[in-house]
């Protein structure tokens, strides 16, 4: 790390470091199991974002005690498991674990006499926590009962049973989240992480059946090029699309957290549509609504924002937890003089679809959702170059 005169560095915490208490400070690499790794800080960081230790709008400046938000986006074979001579002699147990190295991970952090630091969360104490691709999930927002996730979701609850201390709804999926890559903070508190390249999470193919009977599906894994290949026998079941072939329409979300409190439930928003995710800055509106601006980071996407219908109230937390699940999501449109944002809804889309003399149709603003970088192709949005960041 090469740094300016009068500047230094100090780790705060590395991949596979304990977050909770009475555990060995450093993860055995080759043993490493799923169980063990759902308690360690994640793999190959993303967005970062710090919260003070109490909530308070505006938040306080100055801070000795923070929680921090890591996004750990992907993982590597060479670094995770040493000793192994080539990825062919991976075994399913170790790719479990591989898996749950990424997602979301949660972690007090405090400043002390020798700089910032770490604190291990007790069963009963901190809100340390790891959000992993196998980790409960609830599905809000317009496309929460679109039949491709109710699919996927009767899958992988059927694949990944809820352990006997699962505290999450009834109606939870236990999906979890993956590939997350930007994000943002809200005014209210929450994390919200953008799901990316999920495509490489899955293995299989997807049948010609299933694709002759939703045409549809067949069209979403072309323009989200799932399945990317890799060894279905080491892969848990539901991420094979042969046996789960909407599994991958439980991707692609933003992710609403709370890091204030350890046991609450993690939210898939649908209202603010599927894609490669890539930030989700929030941003309040003159009369008060939350505005939430997005990139789709794949060539020739689109930039989108979502504007909820609902308006922040600074002086109660509560009721602004659910504020984007109802709102308008957008698409940009960008033209020399500037450029406009257009409604994406399945009616202009349907219109959109006949004008263009395309058979694609859309059954109803859930469905557009799902199906949001289809819509916006339609709408006449801009292709961009990769859209990241949209600070």
């Amino acid at each position: 790390v090469t740094l300016p005169p009068g500047y230094s560095w100090r780790k705060l915490i590395s991949w596979g470091e304990a977050l909770f208490e009475g555990m060995p400070e450093a993860a055995d690499l080759d043993t490493l199991t799923r169980a063990e790794q759902e308690r360690r800080f994640g793999q190959h960081n993303d967005m970062l974002a710090l919260f003070a230790s109490e909530y308070a709008f505006p938040p306080p400046k100055n801070q000795d005690r923070m929680i921090l938000c890591v996004n750990n986006e992907y993982s590597s074979i060479e670094l995770s498991y040493p000793s192994l001579t080539s990825a062919s002699a991976l075994t399913a147990a170790q790719m479990e674990a591989l898996i749950a190295s990424v997602g979301v991970t949660v972690v007090d952090v405090e400043r002390a006499d020798s700089g910032w630091r770490t604190v291990k969360s007790t069963p009963v104490s901190g809100r340390n926590r790891r959000i992993t691709p196998f980790t409960p999930v609830v599905f809000s927002g317009p496309a929460a009962n679109h039949p491709w996730i109710r699919a996927g979701a009767e899958f992988v609850n059927a694949a990944e049973p809820a352990p006997h201390h699962d505290t999450a709804p009834a109606h939870a999926v236990r999906c979890g989240t993956m590939a997350n890559c930007a994000g943002g903070l809200t005014p209210w508190g929450t994390y919200l992480t953008s799901e990316e390249n999920f495509d490489f999470g899955f293995v299989g193919s997807i049948s010609a059946q299933s694709q002759m009977d939703d045409p549809a599906l067949a069209l979403d894994s072309s323009s989200f090029s799932y399945p990317r290949g890799g060894n279905p026998a080491l892969m848990p079941r539901q991420f094979n699309v042969s046996q789960n072939p909407h599994g991958p329409a439980l991707y692609g979300w933003v992710v609403e957290i709370d890091p204030y409190d350890r046991a609450s439930t993690p939210k898939k928003r649908t209202a603010l549509g599927r894609k490669k995710g890539e930030c989700a800055t929030t941003a309040l509106t003159h009369d008060g609504r939350v505005a939430v601006y997005m990139g789709d980071d794949e060539r020739n996407e689109y930039v989108y924002k979502f504007v909820s219908r609902g308006r922040f109230d600074p002086a109660n937390r509560t009721t602004n937890m659910d504020l984007l699940d109802d709102g308008q999501l957008y698409v940009a449109q960008f033209e020399e003089d500037g450029g406009r944002w257009i409604p994406i809804t399945a009616e202009a889309a349907n219109a959109a679809a006949v004008a263009a003399e395309s058979p694609i149709r859309f059954q109803d603003d859930g469905d557009v959702v799902v199906r949001a970088r289809i819509a916006a192709q339609l709408l006449g949005a801009t292709p961009m170059d990769r859209p990241e960041d949209v600070e």
